[in-house]
């Protein structure tokens, strides 16, 4: 099956219908209808709570971020140790923020080929990082014009 990763700011735009929300909704229809999986860090969890302009998110909204992770094609991929350690050393041999550098570590474990984002410090890194090099672009599946429940987030 086909997999890609989100990291925590495709998870946040799409949630919080920030910039790019739109492009995102793709990737989860092809989702909700069992054609991929959408896989992401532990850390995402509690990263898409708080948003770097705006501060913490209101505390009503916690049921539909809740929801969200709750989807089975929604699959948390664990923070451990290695996967720690590889972030670690993303950070020193690619300059990428720690946070950034735990979903590229994530990503490369699971052995996921892509990983979307809107992050352009991450974008910047497209194909550089990994063996194969991981691909880091926006959320780049068309949405067929399918209904899709914006209320079931």
């Amino acid at each position: 099956m086909d997999r890609r990763y989100w990291d925590s700011s495709c998870i946040f735009n799409w949630l919080y219908e920030q910039e790019g929300f739109e492009s995102c909704r793709g990737t989860l229809e092809k989702a909700k209808a069992g054609e991929l999986e959408i896989v992401t860090s532990a850390l995402t969890i509690a990263e898409v709570l708080y948003l770097k302009t705006k501060g913490r998110i209101d505390k009503e909204r916690s049921l539909e971020v809740h929801k969200f992770f709750a989807h089975e094609f929604i699959l948390i991929q664990p923070l451990d140790r290695f996967i720690a350690e590889s972030a670690r050393d993303i950070v020193w041999e690619y300059n990428v923020h720690p946070k950034d550098a735990v979903h590229v570590a994530s990503a490369l474990w699971d052995k996921i080929p892509i990983l979307n984002t809107f992050d352009l410090d991450l974008l910047n890194k497209d194909g550089i990082i990994g063996d194969p090099p991981l691909k880091i672009i926006k959320p780049d599946i068309i949405y067929e014009d399918k209904l899709f429940e914006t209320e079931e987030k």
